[in-house]
C-alpha cells in the first residue's frame, strides 16, 4: 500500500547542525511527554511514527519551501509508470532525477547532489538526470543517510510523506478509526495487508487494487 516517494533536501553547514541537534518532542497514548534528542537521522532508524511525522513537520519548517523537494507518486500513476517502464530501478531513477531538477530549479548554485543508490550501476541515474542535474556532481553512495545529513533528511521526509498517505487512506478504510495509524499496515509480508486487500476487494471490486497497492507484487497476485 501507499505512494512511491522521492525526496531531496539543501543542507549547508549551519543547517547540518540544527539538524544534528534537533530534540523532538512527542507524546505516547497517557498523554505522557517524551523527548527524542537522536538528531535527524536515516529514517529506517526511527521506529516510533509519532517521532518520524513530528520530525519530518520540523525539518520542512526548518528549511522553507525553497530548500526540499517532494516527488509522490500515487498508486494509479505508479502502475501506469511501471507497466511502461516494467523495471523499478528506472522508474526511481526517473522520480530520483525529477526530484533533483525541482531542487536545482529552486538552488541553482548547488554544487553538490548526494543520492543513496539504489541501482547496481551509476549508469541508470545519470541517464535520468535533467539538464540542471547534468551540470553538477551528482555522487552515488550505499548507505549515504550515514554519510550525509542532507540524504538523512530526505529519507525522513519521504517516509513522513509515505506514512501520511497512509494515514489518508485509513480514513477511507475505516471512516470510524480514532487514531488513523496502523489501521493500514506497512510492507507486503505483513499478513493483515492481505487480509484488507481482501476485505476491501469484496466491498469496491479488484479495481481497487490498482488504485491503492503496487500491483506488481506477488500479494496483489495472492
Amino acid at each position: 500500500f501507499g505512494p512511491l516517494v522521492v525526496a531531496c533536501c539543501y543542507v549547508d553547514d549551519e543547517l547540518a547542525e540544527r539538524f544534528r541537534n534537533l530534540r523532538v518532542e512527542w507524546y505516547d497514548a497517557r498523554d505522557a511527554k517524551h523527548v527524542d534528542d537522536g538528531g535527524v537521522r536515516d529514517c529506517k532508524l526511527i521506529t516510533n511514527n509519532l517521532v518520524l511525522l513530528r520530525m519530518g513537520a520540523m525539518i520542512r519548517s526548518i528549511l522553507g519551501p525553497q530548500r526540499f523537494s517532494i516527488v509522490k507518486i500515487g498508486n494509479p500513476a505508479y502502475n501506469r509508470l511501471y507497466f511502461k517502464i516494467r523495471n523499478i530501478n528506472r522508474l526511481l531513477a526517473w522520480a530520483h532525477g525529477t526530484c533533483i531538477e525541482e531542487m536545482l530549479e529552486k538552488q541553482p548554485s548547488c554544487p553538490r547532489v548526494v543520492v543513496d543508490q539504489f541501482a547496481p550501476t551509476e549508469t541508470v541515474i545519470k541517464r535520468a538526470l535533467k539538464e540542471r542535474g547534468k551540470k553538477i556532481v551528482v555522487e552515488q553512495r550505499h548507505k549515504a543517510e550515514s554519510y550525509s545529513i542532507a540524504v538523512a533528511a530526505a529519507s525522513v521526509l519521504a517516509r513522513e510523506t509515505f506514512v501520511r498517505a497512509l494515514c489518508d487512506m485509513a480514513a477511507e478504510v475505516d471512516p470510524a478509526a480514532q487514531v488513523q495509524l496502523g489501521v493500514v499496515p506497512l510492507g507486503s509480508s505483513d499478513p493483515r495487508v492481505r487480509e484488507l486487500a481482501e476485505k476491501m476487494v469484496r466491498r469496491h471490486g479488484p479495481t481497487w487494487l490498482m488504485n491503492h497497492c503496487k500491483a506488481h507484487f506477488q500479494t496483489t497476485d495472492k
